[in-house]
């Protein structure tokens, strides 16, 4: 590749820039079918629903033009929708703008011209002033893009993977410590198995504790320290929250095996966060986190610390 055949033009000489329309939830829910409407958000791909008409065709580029995850970009290609918060790109010569290719390149760069004033923003106006370097050469456009969209499929192989993988430790750990699977992967039958009061089915050599009742508490030794207390310090022990680390600091207020057990914040109202998690070592705690120990006699800090993980599903 040799950058002599490369240049440098703006977007807006590239592409045909456009936008999408309002499209309400009450309009997709009345015209339900196969096609994708892409909205401002990021999960899914930016899919928002799916309706029984299209407004684009074929290959375009899109990005999210306000809000949080403004300057996100996506490749499309088919039949779709788009709501007013997307912008879209529309190669002007086929022949010679490749769009996945032009996907990648714009995709590096669009997030650098985000206006970060309140509700972020990149409009059409902006997009269309950035300047892009490219080759003109359409087959080292079309090469280049095969390279990059083969390491995206290998990543969207990783990631499903994990998916999986994690879809079936949850099934495992909720036969496991429920007790209706044996450690030896045998299921256990109706008999060996009572009904409590409170939770249910219970294997018959198993039996219920409350959380206070089979652990050490600790929540009078942790202590908030300000976020500007903490500006200027670089430290090396670990400051705690409900979720986990949200700072380093000079000092430690704890020195071993604990559990940590959210007591509020975001992390209770999340599926993605820990709700409980095991610390070791030296590390300071604010209040927002529970911290125990489990009394050894009745069980261990790592069975207690995924029964209460499991609270969470």
């Amino acid at each position: 590749m040799s950058l002599n055949n490369w240049e440098v033009k703006k977007i807006e000489k590239l592409f045909d820039i456009g936008r999408g329309r309002v499209i309400s939830e009450n309009e997709i829910n009345s015209n339900l079918g196969d096609y994708p409407v892409y909205s401002s958000q990021t999960a899914n791909k930016g899919e928002f629903g799916r309706v029984s008409f299209y407004e684009f065709e074929g290959e375009y580029i899109t990005w999210t033009t306000d809000g949080a995850n403004a300057g996100t970009v996506f490749y499309r290609n088919g039949r779709f929708n788009c709501t007013n918060v997307c912008g879209t790109l529309k190669a002007k010569h086929i022949n010679e703008i490749h769009t996945l290719f032009f996907s990648y390149l714009i995709d590096r760069e669009a997030f650098k011209h985000v206006a970060v004033v309140g509700n972020n923003k990149l409009m059409n106006n902006v997009m269309g002033k950035i300047k892009l370097s490219y080759p003109k050469n359409y087959s080292e456009q079309k090469t280049i893009a095969a390279i990059l969209s083969k390491v995206d499929e290998a990543i969207a192989a990783v990631e499903d993977s994990i998916k999986a993988a994690e879809k079936v430790k949850k099934a495992l750990m909720q036969n496991l410590l429920t007790g209706k699977l044996k450690p030896d992967g045998t299921w256990r039958s109706d008999d060996e198995f009572y009904t409590d009061e409170k939770f249910g089915k219970i294997p018959k050599n198993w039996k219920t504790y409350q959380v206070g009742d089979i652990t050490e508490n600790f929540d009078s030794q942790r202590k908030p320290i300000k976020a500007e207390d903490r500006k200027d310090i670089s430290g090396s022990y670990p400051y705690y929250g409900a979720a986990g680390i949200i700072d380093w600091v000079n000092d430690y207020l704890f020195d071993g095996e604990y559990i940590l057990f959210g007591e509020d914040g975001n992390n209770l109202l999340s599926r993605n966060l820990p709700q409980a998690f095991i610390v070791k070592g030296k590390f300071w705690a604010n209040n927002h986190a529970h911290i125990i120990k489990a009394l050894p006699e009745y069980i261990t800090n790592e069975f207690l610390c995924e029964q209460l993980y499991l609270t969470r599903s």
